[in-house]
């Protein structure tokens, strides 16, 4: 009752199946490359999704892809090491993953050949500079050296105590924090922090090495080394303060947010003129001033200058995402993703009537109280759908944060929102301390 030997001429359909079931064996032997977003620092992506996530942002953002098939153990294998990197670059870059398997078309045309051909990560500098596929080695700490030669900077290095007044002296009403440091150059952090989506355009970065501008450095009383400030106004209005977390990215974003005045709009006065310097279009009065640059944002503010031309004067809701200051890159890609995704849906439905269209826009609370007490926003988080023609009326979700505007954009359209009536049916004013109605 021995085993009988195949002959060396069988049948090839036998031997492929023996292969695949072999295949199929150690694939559940190592495990699936699954990716929780409660366990996982990777944000996964379509490709029909390519540009909202990451090609709109190649200005000023670096991005990177890996393409992954689910059943391959060199997949499954390099699932902790992406993590990690992941983890170490929360927040400076957008790291994202392609399951090959359901997005085949995608992959084949980013140049990812098959199974065989995986793991792949495929790098997305700023640009000009063109993509390319990661050849190094497949370990975390590689591939993070590698990515932070190429963040960009906007980062002031100041090397004396003259170049240190002039960096505090420009632009009177935007925020400049300095990094003081025993070692020469901006760190990652820094760097990332400066080129953020928001603070790049309201925020001065800055860095002073140890013993190159010993004046500054004694006139903000720093005596330890790192050490974070934040500068505001000058003169008699100028107010100095001292970061005192811990120096990584997520908790240096949220303190530097509070003093980031996102899309405000500032007014300068000098000697003999006004300038105003609008952000975003913001600002400048009315509805027409500026660059309009909200036109070309895929989520804009909520601002007295864009509001009429993105949504009170156009047909259709508004859904309007509430942050205490200003949102970070990571919801504005939610908010984008939901945009396209009710989009889609509008377009597939043929049963009338269509649902109406959608204009996105984000609010900060923190500029504009009155608009956060109007929507029931007080502390700053959350999300409404306005209804702004004849009977002004919203609906507020019941959640706060970005995860919530799904649901809530959903039941308002099925019906099933709480609808609450504007009081008075007038707009408040823009701004912190404005009262006037619109």
């Amino acid at each position: 009752f021995g085993m009988i030997p195949r002959r060396a001429g069988g049948s090839g359909f036998g031997s492929m199946a023996r292969l695949a079931a072999l295949h199929a064996v150690i694939s559940a032997a190592v495990g699936t490359v699954q990716i929780d977003a409660m366990k996982h620092d990777i944000q996964m992506m379509q490709g029909s999704k390519f540009d909202t996530v990451i090609g709109k942002f190649r200005d000023s953002s670096v991005s990177t892809i890996w393409f992954y098939h689910p059943d391959n153990p060199r997949d499954y294998t390099f699932l902790e090491e992406y993590n990690k990197f992941a983890g170490w670059m929360k927040g400076m870059i957008r790291v994202c993953a392609v399951n090959c398997a359901e997005d085949g078309p995608f992959c084949k045309q980013q140049g990812v050949r098959g199974e065989k051909d995986t793991p792949k990560v495929k790098i997305f500098p700023t640009h000009p500079v063109p993509e390319y596929f990661y050849d190094g080695q497949l370990f975390g700490g590689a591939l993070s050296g590698k990515i932070a030669r190429l963040i960009p900077s906007k980062v002031t290095l100041i090397g004396n105590d003259t170049a240190a007044s002039s960096f505090l002296a420009a632009e009177p009403t935007k925020p400049k924090a300095l990094l003081f440091t025993e070692k020469k150059g901006a760190p990652l952090v820094w760097k990332a922090l400066s080129t953020e989506l928001v603070f790049q355009r309201t925020v001065a970065f800055g860095v002073i090495a140890k013993g190159v501008a010993e004046g500054t450095t004694s006139e903000f009383g720093v005596s330890e080394f790192p050490t974070v400030v934040m500068q505001s106004g000058l003169g008699k209005g100028k107010k100095v303060e001292r970061f005192a977390g811990e120096l990584k990215f997520k908790p240096l974003y949220d303190w530097i947010n509070l003093f980031s005045e996102s899309g405000m709009g500032d007014t300068v006065k000098g000697q003999e003129e006004e300038e105003s310097v609008a952000e975003d279009g913001a600002g400048g009065g009315g509805g027409g001033g500026g660059d309009r640059a909200w036109e070309n944002a895929e989520i804009p503010e909520f601002t007295e200058a864009s509001h009429r031309d993105i949504c009170t004067d156009k047909e259709g809701l508004c859904v309007i995402f509430i942050a205490p200051q200003a949102p970070s890159a990571t919801d504005l890609d939610h908010l984008a993703e939901l945009k396209g995704k009710f989009t889609a849906q509008a377009i597939a439905q043929k049963r009338s009537p269509k649902p109406p269209a959608l204009n996105w826009m984000w609010l900060s609370a923190g500029a504009n109280p009155q608009f956060a007490d109007l929507f029931g926003a007080e502390e700053g988080a959350g999300a409404v759908v306005f209804n702004p023609h004849k009977k002004m009326r919203f609906a507020r979700g019941e959640k706060p944060g970005v995860e919530a505007v799904e649901e809530l954009v959903q039941g308002a359209l099925q019906g099933d929102g709480r609808w609450k009536m504007v009081k008075g049916q007038k707009l408040p004013g823009f701004g912190a301390g404005s009262r006037d109605e619109l």
